[in-house]
């Protein structure tokens, strides 16, 4: 009796590293697409602003602090480890000046082997590298959680990859894009101590976010603390007491966690309760401005925001989401309390002002529910809607949906028993993709600049 299952285990361990090299390649391709236009132009990911004057500068200090303490390690044989540096500002900490950026980070310790003349390469292929590792933590959690829709979920971590948050922070504030990585696999952690494996993951995670940036660290602990309590609520099977005693278990796999990273995360504490920034007072308003809710209903699409409120999902992301509360299932339920959730948190300024560190209303959380978005995003959003529509089979409506973007005139042989509905459905995905969606966005969105007059040149005798 052993065998099958052996086998079956086999084969999905099989499966589960075909799809990595698969989703490396369309991550690939989709990266080119998105981003040659920096390196085409010369440009490089280093924004003005923050991303000079603080990130990449951080960046080349950091690597030389690195080469300094290797330089004394291999030749004087000493482990030195400077702690306080003159030419930071007027004299600073050399931690608590560097932690909101590159200390901890594990993907800035490469930099020490980058010559600082090529640092901006590094920069720039670091914050690539970064959203590839998104979308190879979100796959974890998916395969994990016992999804097996490998299509549906290479569409839902490349949609996750490139959402807005993604692809404004990947030139704007690069360990903005940390968070991606660290709270799939923090949620991932959590759901195999609830179903009692070991918490390895979960105590290394809680160590490795706490190490790398301590406002995040605090996003992520908050919303896992609500991740675990709602699912907990749903979990079937266990008694009061055994939901209590998981929860307590965890909190104690979390301090354990927090007592690996207690030689970084102690000294940056002790400064941030010390920041002035604390200490302002912030006005308290129960409700966002009439112009935050007008344009919640295309934030979630496009790139105009307000107090950090960056979405901007893929349109199947979008038709998944309203398809889990129209087609309701008992399964589905917890996935609905987690939108519905999250939803409030953008509606209420004190859930921003609370996940901000009680400071002003912001909304740098949002990642977190671009993940929930892409997870209920495993199946293509008009092969779902057709199913529902006709109760057909799932693979016959993915095929015509298919067909149908692709333009390329196959059929199972359903669409002539199809309502007026889903054939309208299918027109649009055939127009969709036989134009485009670049070219729908710029036929929609560009406009002409034109200039309404021309001042005169020519060579003014003076004296």
């Amino acid at each position: 009796m052993r065998q099958p299952a052996c086998r079956t285990q086999a084969d999905k361990n099989r499966k589960e590293h075909f799809y990595y090299p698969a989703f490396t390649l369309l991550f690939c391709l989709a990266a080119f697409f998105c981003f040659i236009w920096f390196f085409a132009s010369g440009k490089s990911f280093i924004c003005e602003g923050d991303g000079w004057e603080q990130h990449f500068k951080a960046l080349v200090y950091y690597a030389r602090y690195l080469r300094g303490i290797l330089r004394h390690l291999v030749y004087d044989h000493k482990l030195i480890i400077p702690e306080w540096d003159f030419y930071i500002g007027e004299g600073s900490d050399i931690l608590n000046a560097l932690h909101y950026y590159v200390i901890g980070d594990p993907i800035t310790v490469l930099s020490v082997f980058v010559p600082t003349r090529h640092m901006h390469w590094f920069y720039s292929f670091s914050c690539i590298f970064r959203i590839y590792l998104a979308g190879i933590a979100f796959s974890k959690l998916c395969f994990g959680t016992g999804l097996k829709n490998r299509y549906g979920i290479m569409a839902g971590a490349i949609g996750y990859c490139f959402s807005e948050w993604s692809l404004i922070n990947a030139a704007r504030h690069p360990y903005f894009l940390n968070p991606l990585i660290y709270f799939p696999l923090m949620i991932l952690g959590i759901e195999k101590i609830l179903r009692k494996e070991k918490p390895y993951l979960f105590i290394m995670i809680a160590a490795i976010s706490a190490v790398s940036n301590f406002y995040f660290f605090y996003i992520i602990a908050l919303l896992a603390v609500l991740y675990t309590v709602i699912r907990l609520f749903f979990l079937r099977g266990r008694t009061i007491r055994e939901r209590v005693l998981s929860l307590l278990y965890m909190g104690v796999m979390a301090f354990i966690g927090l007592f690996m990273a207690g030689i970084v995360l102690l000294p940056v504490m002790m400064m941030f309760l010390h920041d002035s920034r604390i200490s302002v007072s912030q006005t308290f308003f129960p409700f966002y401005p009439l112009s935050y809710y007008c344009m919640l209903p295309s934030i979630v699409i496009s790139g105009n925001t307000q107090y950090w409120l960056r979405m901007g999902y893929t349109v199947p992301s979008v038709l998944a989401v309203f398809l889990l509360f129209i087609h309701r299932k008992k399964e589905d339920r917890f996935l609905r309390v987690l939108v519905l959730v999250g939803i409030g948190i953008i509606l209420i300024p004190i859930c921003g002002r609370i996940l901000n560190g009680m400071s002003y209303m912001s909304n740098r959380w949002v990642w977190a529910f671009t993940l929930l978005c892409m997870y209920i995003t495993l199946f293509l959003s008009g092969t779902m809607l057709l199913s529902h529509l006709e109760n057909l089979p799932v693979l016959d409506c993915m095929f015509e949906s298919a067909s149908a973007l692709g333009t390329v005139g196959l059929t199972t042989g359903i669409t002539p028993a199809l309502s007026p509905l889903s054939r309208c459905i299918l027109i649009l995905f055939m127009y969709f993709g036989r134009v485009g969606g670049l070219t729908l966005a710029y036929s929609a969105l560009a406009t002409r600049k034109t200039d309404p007059g021309r001042l005169p040149e020519g060579t003014i005798m003076v004296g």
